[in-house]
């Protein structure tokens, strides 16, 4: 459902949601904005060692400009580039 979500929004604005250029800054935008998942859905992944430590929190990389992407630190709203509240909400679900 989530990534229905992501590829509406692209399809609106023409432009990604994360404008990655690799795997690893890719799940660091990802967790920047929706935060970190529960330990039981992270470490239930494959590659959890890859994006995570085993304490349960994020492995923070540099993206292509240097950027650190905190998990949790961008609201939907700023990412989203609307002013429509159930646009907002759609995408939060």
């Amino acid at each position: 459902m989530y990534n229905s979500r992501i590829e509406f929004r692209f399809s609106l604005e023409g432009y990604p949601l994360f404008p990655a250029t690799n795997e690893n800054e890719h799940m660091s935008m990802i967790l920047e904005l929706i935060n970190l998942p529960s330990k039981d859905y992270m470490f239930s992944g494959l590659r959890w060692k890859h994006f995570f430590s085993k304490d349960g929190s994020a492995i923070l990389f540099n993206d292509s400009e240097g950027r650190i992407h905190i998990p949790g630190s961008r609201l939907m709203e700023s990412s989203a580039q609307s002013n429509d509240p159930l646009f907002i909400s759609f995408l939060k679900v």
